[in-house]
This record gives C-alpha cells, sequence and structure tokens, in this order.
C-alpha cells in the first residue's frame, strides 16, 4: 500500500492531487492487484471470524465472573444449613431473571 506523501500540489495524507502517483502504483502490474484483491478478501473473512470469536470470549469472562461471585457468595455460609439456604436463594433469582 503505497502512501502519497504531499509533495504534489494540492495533495494531502488524504486525498491525491492529480498527477501525482505513489510509488506502489508506478510499479504495480495486473498480477499485483489481483493479489492485492486477495489480500481484502482473505482480510475480510479474518475480521468476520474473529468477531464472533470475541463476542464468544467476552461472553465467557462475564460468565467466569459470575461464577466467581457465586462461589465466594456460597463460601462465606458458616454451616450446611445456611449453605442449602444459600443455594435456594440463587436458584430462586435465576429463575426471576
Amino acid at each position: 500500500m503505497g502512501i502519497c506523501r504531499p509533495v504534489c500540489e494540492g495533495a494531502s495524507l488524504t486525498r491525491k492531487a492529480s498527477g501525482c502517483v505513489s510509488s506502489a502504483t508506478r510499479g504495480a502490474t495486473v498480477a499485483d492487484a489481483e493479489s492485492s484483491k486477495a489480500v481484502v478478501k482473505r482480510r475480510a473473512e479474518a475480521m468476520r471470524a474473529f468477531f464472533p470469536k470475541l463476542s464468544s470470549w467476552i461472553h465467557n469472562r462475564a460468565q467466569f465472573a459470575c461464577m466467581r461471585e457465586v462461589e465466594r457468595y456460597l463460601a462465606e455460609a458458616n454451616d450446611l444449613a445456611e449453605l442449602e439456604h444459600r443455594i435456594a436463594q440463587i436458584e430462586r433469582d435465576a429463575h426471576h431473571h
């Protein structure tokens, strides 16, 4: 990917002036253009595949954090009766949400 430096009159970093040719386009061939399209296509497919993985990773992290909180809450029980009460409370809360 060539960057056209603002050496031509009217060129900027985001827009080429007419007559300004980057080094990449000077030596570009049809094969280069086709391989560039293939790279763009592979990159797009990779990004589409990445975001579902990212979403599931975030969901899993949130779920694990919730499980740690429940485990901490249950570990604070002083006896078996209180532990059973806490488990029942968690199950009731899960049905309401």
